[in-house]
């Protein structure tokens, strides 16, 4: 039964996607996967934590772990996952900032109803002066 467990949570590892869910939550699983590979005595080597990890991660993170795994020496598990967490923060940030600056540029367009009281006004004060 073991190792039935064993194959079985190692295809889990191998297939664990980060899809749409947060990042948070895929660590989370992530590393609830290791756990139990530890449980049944068959650990995951830190470099193929990373190498996993970072596999699944899809390609909105391409450019991050191309950059942190492109040659030796590699980061440590726990030196890969504190730098994913700071380079979903700052994509986090911008995305906000990117929300707010295209809130700020967009056009104030006057009320119609506005507009046509002010072509009403103009109108009348034309007919008036004549």
């Amino acid at each position: 039964m073991t190792k039935e467990k064993e194959v079985q949570l190692t295809n889990r590892l191998r297939g664990l996607k980060k899809g749409t869910r947060s990042l948070d939550k895929y660590l989370r699983e992530f590393k609830g996967i290791c756990d139990a590979l530890a449980a049944v005595r068959k650990l995951v080597s830190d470099l193929d934590k990373v190498f996993q990890l970072a596999q699944g991660l899809g390609t909105k993170y391409m450019d991050f772990w191309v950059a942190m795994l492109s040659k030796p020496p590699y980061p440590s598990y726990n030196q890969f996952v504190v730098a994913l967490q700071g380079h979903e923060q700052m994509i986090m940030t911008e995305n906000e900032e990117n929300k707010e600056s295209i809130n700020h540029e967009q056009p104030i367009l006057p009320n119609e109803k506005e507009e046509e009281i002010e072509e009403e006004d103009f109108s009348l004060e034309v007919m008036a002066s004549l």
